[in-house]
């Protein structure tokens, strides 16, 4: 059985009529999750957010907006011998959905649970010699067609497909973690490394793809216009704390930076002029960053719904013009604390 406990809703009001961007504050009391790091959706009244519990030992955790209110959907009887977080979410429906993370116990490894909408399940991923594994992000095209990525304990990338059936390792070029995957098409598989690395599946094998960053940049999430192939990579350079944003447009990467400082872990496409990047300041402590690009440009903007979060991930909500922004809660001292999600209209 499923426990439902409500965890988010700023006010009663339908949504609809929401601001540009508005806060969905987490209610008092529930500071066990430190951030959300994991955001996907299939519709407006069903989007997922994962992260991790961390009261008493680390533990997986689900939270669900039904398109009123957020709820925390525990994991405790599915996953009761399991210490670990979620780190990535993908839904196609109502009652088909992928999460994906890492565990502690039992056993070292990565963590794949799936949701069949009325339960949360975990689905075994290959063993493999020589460590631990931790998948960071998942992406589904079909109920048999789901990627997920990440690393393994020595570094090398890792790569993981759901066929509807069983999970397999397909082998990747050893160019580090990575941290985020978007599906295009069955052919058509991007995947991004926190050490400045892109790669790319083409139906058969994965490939490192050249673009144009520094060799001090960490990638942080990939996201596809809708309706095209082409793409939206976000990151930070480390070296010039200054945001990173690369651009594909179905046959090369452009980069396209935005002004100023920050770092970039979240980014979402409405539209091929319309694409908002958010994440937090590296010179200011408790401080949001955002940008928006607008078709030619980025331009760096204020959302009041944003402003109290250090932006994790963004999705876009399939079909509409809604966007979800997750992370963690911070304030104008820089401390931290509690889950953050922010809904753009």
């Amino acid at each position: 059985m499923v426990v439902a406990v409500m965890v988010a809703c700023a006010a009663s009001a339908s949504i609809a009529s929401a601001e540009v961007w508005t806060q969905m504050t987490p209610r008092p009391g529930f500071p066990d999750i430190p951030e959300l790091v994991g955001v996907g959706a299939s519709s407006a009244s069903d989007v997922w957010a994962v992260g991790e519990n961390d009261a008493d030992s680390s533990m997986p955790v689900a939270a669900h907006w039904d398109g009123t209110a957020w709820v925390e959907m525990s994991l405790a009887n599915q996953l009761d011998d399991y210490q670990g977080g979620l780190t990535g979410v993908s839904a196609l429906s109502a009652s088909d959905a992928w999460a994906v993370g890492w565990q502690e116990t039992p056993g070292s490894g990565a963590l794949a649970v799936f949701w069949n909408g009325s339960d949360w399940s975990v689905v075994a991923t290959p063993a493999l010699a020589g460590g631990s594994r931790v998948l960071g992000s998942v992406s589904m095209l079909t109920p048999s067609d789901v990627w997920a990525v990440g690393y393994q304990t020595s570094g090398r990338s890792l790569a993981e497909h759901w066929n509807g059936t069983r999970w397999s390792v397909v082998a990747t070029p050893n160019a580090g973690p990575l941290v985020s995957v978007k599906a295009v098409g069955a052919s058509n598989v991007w995947a991004i490394g926190a050490r400045h690395v892109v790669e790319h599946y083409n139906g058969t094998r994965w490939a490192t793809v050249a673009v144009p960053v520094t060799s001090t940049t960490n990638l942080g999430r990939i996201t596809r216009i809708p309706g095209t192939t082409h793409l939206w990579v976000v990151g930070t350079d480390m070296a010039t704390k200054k945001p990173v944003a690369i651009y594909y447009n179905g046959a090369s990467w452009k980069a396209h930076n935005p002004p100023g400082a920050g770092a970039l872990d979240g980014v979402a496409a409405l539209s091929a002029d319309d694409v908002w990047a958010s994440g937090t300041s590296l010179t200011a402590p408790g401080k949001n960053v955002t940008f928006h690009w607008t078709g030619s440009a980025w331009h760096s903007v204020a959302p009041a719904g944003l402003a109290g979060g250090s932006v994790e991930n963004m999705t876009r909500v399939p079909g509409s013009t809604q966007l979800w922004a997750v992370g963690m809660g911070i304030s104008s001292g820089g401390s931290t604390g509690g889950p953050f999600a922010a809904y753009y209209h």
